[in-house]
């Protein structure tokens, strides 16, 4: 892919682990993430923390990646072949489009959805999908429910993030999952508790 970026291999197999939802002295934190050594831990500790009344998502990741699936500003690209370049009137300034990148992050109310290798699904996220539904997607590597509840979803493997197959399972559960319908739908509650309270924005979304 054209933005695929030149890692080192000490990068390229760095993996940090994020839950989703989480709320600490009435304030809510898109992620609780920490760096880890192996998986293993990971899959111990989520199976833990998602157990807890209103844990969501968990998701094993690689920050590096994650931080190149959302780079907007043009000036951090080396080389920008194939990047489509706009101007952003929020930002009044030149921005890249991200809209063709599957795993690039999605606010869909107190979760967020973002590119990863596993996604850990806690039993308070079947208020937004039914168990069936998640259970149904075709595409992962491997998909089982645990015996606390749990659905773990492994999509790929971390380390072959950037390939054309890797990227299309993340196109697939993005779909899957309607990512693009739920921020929608947030986003513009948001617009609308804003209106609601200050009146309507002189510049149209």
């Amino acid at each position: 892919m054209e933005f695929e970026p030149q890692l080192p291999p000490s990068v390229r197999c760095k993996k940090s682990f994020a839950i989703s939802d989480v709320q600490m002295k009435s304030q809510l934190l898109d992620y609780l993430g920490m760096n880890i050594e192996t998986e293993k831990i990971a899959t111990s500790f989520i199976q833990r923390v998602l157990t807890l009344s209103g844990i969501k998502l968990g998701v094993l990741y690689n920050p590096h990646y994650w931080s190149w699936e959302n780079k907007r500003s043009p000036g951090v690209y080396k080389y920008r072949g194939g990047l489509k370049v706009y101007h952003d009137p929020k930002l009044d300034a030149k921005a890249v489009d991200l809209s063709k990148r599957p795993g690039r992050i999605a606010a869909t109310g107190d979760w967020r959805f973002v590119g990863a290798s596993d996604y850990w699904f806690g039993p308070a996220i079947f208020e937004v999908f039914p168990r069936e539904h998640l259970l149904a997607f075709k595409q992962a590597l491997s998909i089982q429910e645990l015996p606390n509840g749990i659905i773990h979803l492994q999509l790929l493997h971390l380390d072959e993030y950037w390939s054309d197959d890797s990227q299309a399972r993340i196109r697939a559960l993005r779909e899957h999952l309607e990512i693009d319908r739920l921020e929608g739908e947030y986003r513009k509650a948001l617009r609308d508790l804003w209106e609601q309270r200050h009146g309507k924005s002189k510049k149209s979304n």
